[in-house]
């Protein structure tokens, strides 16, 4: 069984309550926020439109043209490497 010192215990404890007192604001209404104490933070974290939600983004690959380059670098190697041997 892992034995933690009780110093550590609390350490942990205190970090993860500071964690929970700084996210606190971004569940909480602006209401509530108003009506807490001044100690607590009140800044909420303002979501990008990648976490809100509102951006979409999609990748297409033209396969075709892809294909092409490839067959097209072998054969530029294919012929470098025939010649150099001949």
């Amino acid at each position: 069984m892992v034995h933690f010192s009780r110093w550590q215990l609390l350490f942990v404890v205190a970090v993860l309550l500071l964690g929970i007192v700084f996210a606190l604001p971004n569940v909480l209404s602006r209401q509530m926020l108003d009506s807490l104490p001044d100690w607590v933070p009140n800044e909420q974290i303002n979501l990008g439109l990648d976490l809100q939600g509102g951006s979409h983004l999609l990748l297409e690959v033209d396969v075709d043209s892809v294909f092409e380059e490839q067959l097209e670098g072998f054969w530029i190697r294919f012929a470098r490497n025939c010649g150099a041997s001949a």
